[in-house]
């Protein structure tokens, strides 16, 4: 507000303050002082979320109203299905990493971007694996994963092959089948951008090679298109040693944690002066997440992505164009770097993001929001 020395008339005077500007005027000297009140819309612009820390603490307002949620049952147990948006517009499709819900894995980003009329245009879909959702209930039939006393059965688990009724772990090609299953039976829909992380990357891909007419664009965060390699079997074996003097709770806890995010665990136990506050309130989030999904049912997905198949082979099959991305600080990124080279050249495109593990989703959402836009209007979205 600036002082200003002149004689305005009443109508001037109401005038301004329909246009919402205060005048304060000082009788002894004939000076006036304006200051702009402001308006609705200027506090629905100051609110909105310009960087991740903002969007997550938005979250609940900003949540659409029309999401639906719906269950499909599986061999593995319950499928949860949440739904964002009317399905006659284009949808995005997403899949989890191992040891997460789709909330824990993804929301942070789309929160990040749904005040952006172009995502505004899409519809959501997000897919939560058998049990790995709150409050899911534990998958019965599980059988220990240091257990080799029972012969593994032809249903790709361990009991009796011919009901296929007792299994160890989730088979990667029966998720991509019931991926299928949920799409067309449930959701009805015909093809879709598919958006996965680390497991559901490789999931994903799994479905564009098997059926290629349904996805549009690929986007995968870390893909793996070969078998686990030899870090990912001693992290297991490590935790079947473990197990036998700590809880397996506190194991994944730290490797999930260096997976994510190349976070270890232990800094923040023993010198928080090590840390930045982001990162403490990112191990503070994740491990209440680790807390609420049943730990079998976890494994069981754990067990059944260190199983899977090499696709690399395959990757030439993906018709639709790809984007890949790869955080500079996991160890995922000669994994993505290969599936990369494997690809149709002129169909892929490959970033990496600094500071970054596997779950950019979460660490850097404003870093994908542009490359995403480009990519989808680039394929024929708006």
């Amino acid at each position: 507000s600036t002082p200003q020395s002149t004689i305005m008339s009443a109508a001037e005077l109401a005038k301004l303050e329909r246009l919402g500007v205060t005048v304060t005027v000082d009788s002894a000297t004939n000076r006036f002082t304006t200051t702009q009140t402001p308006t609705a819309d200027d506090a629905d612009e100051a609110k909105k979320p310009n960087d991740p820390k903002i969007a997550l603490e938005e979250a609940p307002e900003l949540k659409r109203k029309d999401v639906k949620v719906m269950t499909m049952e599986t061999v593995y147990g319950t499928m949860r299905l949440t739904v964002e948006g009317e399905l006659s517009r284009p949808v995005i499709l997403t899949y989890h990493d191992i040891g997460l819900s789709h909330e824990a894995c993804f929301d942070t980003f789309f929160n990040f971007v749904r005040r952006d009329r172009f995502f505004q245009q899409f519809t959501i879909v997000h897919i939560d694996a058998p049990g790995h959702f709150t409050d899911a209930k534990v998958v019965e039939n599980y059988v220990d994963v240091g257990d080799s006393s029972r012969p593994l059965g032809n249903d790709g688990g361990s009991g009796d092959s011919s009901t296929g009724s007792s299994f160890r772990w989730f088979d990667c090609d029966e998720l991509v089948v019931q991926i299928h299953d949920a799409v067309t039976k449930v959701l009805k829909i015909k093809s879709f951008v598919a958006f996965g992380a680390g497991a559901g990357g490789y999931l994903l891909t799994s479905f564009a090679i098997k059926y290629p007419a349904m996805v549009n664009g690929l986007i995968a965060f870390g893909l793996s298109s070969r078998k686990a390699g030899w870090y990912e079997w001693g992290d297991k074996k490590w935790a079947q040693y473990m197990k036998n003097w700590t809880s397996y709770a506190e194991y994944w806890e730290h490797y999930f944690l260096y997976r994510w995010f190349a976070l270890n665990p232990n800094v923040f136990d023993s010198d928080n002066s090590r840390a930045t506050s982001e990162d403490f309130d990112l191990i503070v989030g994740y491990r209440r997440e680790l807390s609420r999904l049943p730990e079998k049912n976890a494994l069981k997905f754990i067990d059944g992505f260190l199983k899977r198949r090499d696709i690399t082979g395959d990757l030439k099959k993906i018709r639709c164009p790809t984007l890949l991305f790869v955080g500079d600080n996991t160890e995922l990124q000669r994994e993505s770097e290969h599936a990369m080279g494997h690809m149709n050249s002129d169909r892929v495109e490959w970033l990496r993001i600094r500071e970054c593990g596997l779950l950019i989703t979460e660490q850097q959402p404003g870093a994908l929001l542009e490359p995403i836009k480009l990519f989808c209007n680039g394929i024929g979205y708006f």
